[in-house]
């Protein structure tokens, strides 16, 4: 079965499946920030590139795969038009039905005039040319572009599918507290699981939990914490980080409301480590940041 290794959505894996067993020319894969877009692109490419079990860590240096990555609104400069249209240009030798493909990852940051550069492309576009963009709306797109393109939509996965695909990997309650940050979205929850760089993993394990809690819940965590500074130091430590996580993606998804309220969340965090360092009462300093978490 194809996309096996992937963590989906029902839906969006039966798309995934109509698209390879017809695939156009132009396919746009949309969903949040955290949705997982990007390992579905190199799944994508992995299948059509590569035989089946070679690593995908060489789809992105393969000579047949021109990656444009948009990091902030702005136009595509000439250069960049112009490598785009010498790749096109090029003579395939490969002689199979897909021998050459371009990769757009946040090609809903593109401005209006880049977006024309890229429709005249598509417009025109060789046989056994694949275009793949990565946008987190289709509305991002202008609707000349939507209109050159199929789409694909990520959608959310269920708690049970979660458990079900990391339930030898992590305990139960790991999942839930990531599950309950992440919102479903496959990409952000596998992050927030595998944050092995993390030095203080214990720390970043219980503040997930604390994050998923509600007040009350929390609220009975304050002797567990005042009694104990290295362990409350550490949760501070893994809420700054979880909480970072999650508002790099708030921003990225361009929801304001969220944003704010994540970036309020790290204020509180910092005004609290702040306060132990200064020989605050570990009591009302616990107190504190459970009740504004």
């Amino acid at each position: 079965m194809m996309f096996e290794t992937l963590l989906l959505h029902s839906r969006t894996r039966s798309a995934l499946e109509r698209f390879m067993a017809m695939p156009s020319q132009v396919l746009t894969i949309s969903g949040a920030q955290g949705a997982g877009k990007t390992a579905i692109a190199h799944e994508i490419l992995q299948l059509l590139i590569h035989a089946p079990g070679e690593s995908s860590k060489s789809i992105l240096s393969d000579p047949r795969l021109y990656r444009l990555e948009v990091r902030e609104k702005s136009t595509i400069g000439i250069e960049e038009v112009r490598e785009l249209v010498h790749f096109l240009s090029i003579r395939a030798t490969d002689r199979s039905d897909w021998n050459r493909f371009i990769l757009i990852e946040n090609s809903g940051l593109l401005s209006i005039e880049a977006q024309n550069a890229l429709l005249k492309s598509l417009e025109s576009l060789p046989n056994g040319v694949m275009v793949i963009m990565l946008a987190e709306r289709p509305d991002q797109l202008l609707e000349t572009v939507r209109s050159r393109s199929q789409f694909i939509t990520v959608l959310p996965v269920t708690y049970t599918s979660a458990a079900n695909y990391f339930q030898s990997d992590y305990s139960e309650s790991e999942i839930k507290a990531a599950y309950a940050l992440s919102g479903g979205h496959a990409g952000l929850l596998l992050t927030l699981l595998s944050d092995k760089d993390n030095p203080n993993q214990a720390g970043a394990d219980l503040a997930k939990k604390i994050l998923a809690e509600t007040t009350f819940q929390r609220l009975l965590r304050i002797n567990d914490l005042s009694s104990d500074t290295d362990k409350f130091e550490h949760v501070l430590s893994g809420l700054q980080r979880i909480l970072g996580i999650l508002h790099a993606s708030a921003i990225n998804r361009d929801t304001t409301g969220a944003a704010n309220s994540f970036l309020l969340k790290r204020r509180t965090v910092n005004y609290v480590q702040q306060a132990l360092k200064q020989r605050s009462n570990p009591k009302l300093s616990a107190c504190y940041l459970l009740i504004n978490l």
